[in-house]
């Protein structure tokens, strides 16, 4: 649900590990919210989740994560095919989306007031409702044809998009894209970010490659001569990066190991020098087949950063051996990688109400193991008496009719008034001398009662519309 929507001084959040799920408009509002960490334990974000989150610049999420995965704040499913939420608050104009993504979720972009134009590759199948929602959108760079755009499920309230101006057939989008990466690349080098960082920007780079190259095949113009030749610098730019990268991991690993680190730190530079050896074998297997001799060298330089880290780990990393315990190296610890059994949990044997004050009822939860514990629900206060009903209908008085019989209303209940003949001289309290039977009494009285009351109500009715007896 909404747990910290319209927290307003909120600026950063860390979750904590152990929650699984991030609800409904969890975070809604949070104006001030700069970033949010996310972490491994987290299975299901909701799209609504950082509705209206006008500073927030950067989610990040744990790599250990199955579920998720975040590039530059940007926040994707794991393999990165669906672009779950852009990071509103970026000041960045423009926005190149990953050659990877096929869908954009609902509300992806909404409200990025910053946004002005987006690239995207052919490979997008799918833009869902509210992606584009109040964004200022001018420019979208497609690299397919605008008949291939047409195939493309784009949802509802995606006005701006859909308004924006597209450029097709785009080797100048793809042009785009490989300065856009390599320019991203350059600027994490220069600001001598991380090497997992710079592994991330190496992958990009390669991406758009992918991307491009896929463009390049299906144009044969002046443009398309420019996109090859860009491509190639491309290529050749990300070997040399990947190779620096390598050798920068090297040096690294092997710094924190003379200065005697902790395990923590060791190990985090043996997965450094791992993620660049993978990135120079993605570079060396997809960019320089037609270079043996630089394809020789780099085979070497990978071998031997391989040998490296795994020297290295076999002092630092342990591992679960074929009997079940933790090595280290050549070591046996001897001790058993598998926890110990945890005990039956208690469950809830039953909840009952156990008391009553005033408006306030106190409920106890008894559990397996016999332990109690109790809460309280407070009851609203009863409303206030309704207004009194309207007075209904007077009823319907008994009478003579013409026909001598008994009639209420318009009805004849055939019933007779006079006495009945049928009916021997001496029954029930009726006497002879008295001449008249029970029906004729009983009638009688009836009649008088009626005639009271209405005279009695003509009087209330008379006093009720006088505001004085004189």
């Amino acid at each position: 649900g909404s747990a910290f929507a319209y927290c307003e001084a909120l600026t950063s959040v860390s979750i904590p590990n152990g929650v699984q799920q991030i609800g409904y408009t969890a975070f809604r509002d949070c104006a001030k919210l700069e970033n949010i960490t996310i972490p491994e334990s987290v299975t299901y974000i909701d799209e609504t989740c950082f509705a209206y989150c006008a500073a927030l610049t950067r989610i990040d999420v744990s790599a250990d994560n199955q579920n998720y995965t975040s590039i530059d704040g940007v926040l994707f499913n794991k393999n990165v095919t669906t672009l779950i939420w852009y990071s509103t608050g970026s000041k960045n104009a423009s926005y190149s989306v990953p050659a990877s993504v096929e869908t954009i979720s609902a509300r992806a972009f909404s409200n990025s007031s910053n946004l002005e134009s987006i690239i995207l590759t052919n490979h997008i199948k799918a833009i869902e409702d509210w992606a584009f929602f109040a964004v200022d959108l001018k420019e979208v760079w497609y690299q397919g044809s605008e008949a291939e755009k047409e195939f493309i499920q784009i949802g509802s309230s995606n006005e701006p998009l859909l308004s924006a101006n597209w450029n097709y057939n785009s080797c100048a989008s793809a042009i785009t894209m490989l300065n856009a990466a390599k320019a991203d690349l350059q600027a994490a080098i220069d600001k001598k970010a991380d090497i997992a960082s710079l592994n991330t920007k190496v992958d990009e780079l390669m991406i758009a490659i992918a991307a491009a190259e896929a463009t390049a095949k299906l144009y044969t113009d002046e443009k398309a001569i420019e996109l090859t030749n860009a491509i190639i610098t491309a290529k050749t730019e990300a070997v040399a990066v990947a190779k620096d990268l390598v050798d920068t991991a090297k040096t690294d690993l092997q710094t924190v190991i003379d200065k005697k680190a902790d395990t923590v730190t060791v190990n985090t530079a043996i997965k450094n020098l791992q993620n660049a050896i993978t990135a120079l074998e993605n570079a060396k297997d997809n960019y320089i087949a037609a270079d043996a001799a630089l394809k020789t060298e780099l085979e070497a330089a990978i071998a031997k950063a391989k040998q490296e880290a795994l020297d290295a780990a076999k002092g630092y990393i342990p591992y679960i051996g074929t009997n079940g315990n933790w090595w280290i190296g050549d070591t046996d610890t001897g001790v058993d990688a598998n926890g110990i059994k945890g005990e039956t949990g208690d469950g809830i044997a039953k909840i009952e109400k156990t008391s009553t004050q005033g408006n306030v009822d106190t409920y106890t939860i008894t559990l397996s193991n016999g332990k109690t514990f109790t809460f309280t629900v407070t009851n609203g206060i009863n409303g206030a008496d309704g207004k009194d009903g309207v007075d209904g209908k007077d009823g319907l008085t008994p009478f003579i009719g013409e026909n001598d019989n008994w009639w209420i209303g318009d009805t004849d209940t055939g019933m007779k008034a006079s006495t009945d003949a049928s009916v021997p001289v001496g029954s029930g309290n009726i006497t002879e001398a008295e001449g008249v039977n029970t029906v004729t009494v009983v009638a009688i009285g009836v009649a008088s009662l009626a005639l009271l009351s209405n005279i009695v109500l003509v009087a209330w009715l008379v006093l009720k519309n006088k505001k004085s007896l004189v």
